[in-house]
């Protein structure tokens, strides 16, 4: 079976865009593997896609959404049937309240990362979905019953909900391959990773990565080289006086084939970080997502070939006072 196009993965991406804007969820669903796991953007852990899904087409339905996002430009990691796609996107919503009211939601900084893969039939599906909001967006409301209420009444009028028995029938379920890395062994490395992380260890960290990875780190507006994320984490977190602790909760795996699998996990981030001028702040995160891509190596070791990192709530900053600090 041929391997997935850059080009063939570009145009899913924009389909499953069109598919959103309309409402479709006939056509929405069977762009996933209804068993694969999502990261939505403000969720706090992964979740199965049936149920993404059915719960976000519900909602705009009831609400007489209108949805529009503009795709930035799409880089595509392509590994043999499986293919990760990341970009930028500026998201619009527009809502039609239960009391008559319109809202217009504007999201200009926003970041998301698809991985698929071919199913059996050759077809690309979307095996795992990574949303993250770079900053919060912008409300605001329009007159009501005018044009923007209409279009957002009736994109609503057409949406159509997936079915459980479509879910079940239409799209077949990802299947784990007969070949691939064991589960601990992915956790292992997740771990690991944690490990130099909090230990501000920059050589360790890099080691972690394969060369061409790219990642999406929290709060970013695009994606970047592993190493210039690196160099932006040790500037930023890894100075003098700086602590990090990160509580990992439970880790999915997610098995691709004998060389790929992809670690899914929500968790706790603590920074404390002290400034040039000498105050010190204590960063926490305690909703931080992470989607980690793993490819074995010819030295049978697993590296990072594609990170996404974010945060299902606003980070809180907190000035520590000197006799707080402890290190």
């Amino acid at each position: 079976m041929p391997g997935i196009s850059a080009g063939h993965v570009q145009a899913e991406v924009h389909r499953f865009w069109k598919a959103l804007a309309s409402g479709s969820g006939e056509a929405l669903q069977a762009m996933y593997f209804p068993n694969g796991l999502l990261f939505d953007a403000n969720t706090r852990s992964s979740e199965p896609a049936r149920l993404v899904l059915m719960r976000k087409l519900r909602k705009f339905a009831e609400l007489k959404s209108s949805i529009r996002a503009e795709v930035g430009a799409i880089d595509v990691e392509a590994i043999g049937d499986i293919a990760i796609a990341s970009y930028p996107y500026h998201f619009h919503l527009i809502t039609t309240n239960p009391d008559g009211t319109v809202t217009a939601l504007d999201v200009p900084f926003a970041c998301a990362t698809q991985i698929f893969q071919q199913d059996d039939q050759g077809v690309p599906r979307i095996f795992h979905e990574h949303f993250s909001i770079a900053e919060p967006g912008k409300k605001a409301q329009l007159p009501g019953g005018g044009a923007a209420a209409a279009h957002a009444a009736a994109r609503a009028s057409q949406a159509v909900e997936p079915s459980e028995q479509t879910a079940t029938i239409a799209v077949p379920d990802w299947i784990p391959p007969s070949e691939c890395i064991p589960a601990e062994q992915v956790r292992d490395a997740v771990h690991k990773f944690w490990q130099e992380f909090c230990g501000k260890s920059v050589d360790g960290l890099l080691e972690m990565y394969s060369p061409s990875a790219s990642v999406i780190a929290a709060g970013a507006r695009r994606s970047e080289p592993a190493r210039l994320a690196m160099a932006r984490r040790t500037r930023e977190l890894f100075g003098h006086g700086s602590s990090v602790t990160a509580d990992i909760r439970s880790i999915d795996v997610q098995a691709m084939g004998a060389q790929v699998s992809l670690a899914s996990y929500s968790f706790r981030f603590h920074v404390i970080k002290m400034f040039a001028n000498g105050k010190c702040f204590a960063i926490d995160m305690p909703f931080t997502r992470a989607t980690q891509v793993f490819l074995r190596n010819e030295a049978g070791l697993l590296r990072i070939v594609h990170e996404h990192m974010s945060s299902a709530k606003t980070v809180t900053f907190k000035e520590m006072p000197a006799k707080e600090l402890v290190f």
